[in-house]
């Protein structure tokens, strides 16, 4: 086979086959069920108590906090909807968004 008939041929398999390749995108089914499996036992599930880092994972996933972090380290609100700092600087005032539902409701 001379080389320009083995490039031919060579091209014509990768047109044909790069289609195969190409990663298959499918939509999930609706999940109803979230499964965590963390890297060991959960020390306690009060994250406050704990500096355990396998329980703060867990607590990140379960639970909100009023306050997150976005990619410039700026604090931006979840659960808080708007907030007020007495002049004293000591009392803040946070309103709550609307929708919010809490465990021992």
């Amino acid at each position: 086979m001379r080389r320009r008939e083995l490039l031919k041929t060579g091209l014509a398999a990768a047109a044909f086959a790069g289609p195969l390749a190409a990663p298959r995108l499918a939509c999930a089914d609706k999940v109803t069920t979230l499964t965590f499996v963390p890297t060991s036992d959960l020390a306690v599930l009060d994250p406050i108590v704990t500096f355990n880092r396998p329980t703060r994972n867990y607590a990140y996933l379960v639970f909100d906090t009023l306050y997150g972090l976005d990619t410039s380290w700026q604090a931006q609100p979840q659960m808080v909807d708007a907030h007020d700092i007495d002049d004293d600087g000591l009392t803040w005032n946070l309103r709550l968004r609307d929708g919010l539902r809490f465990h021992d409701n």
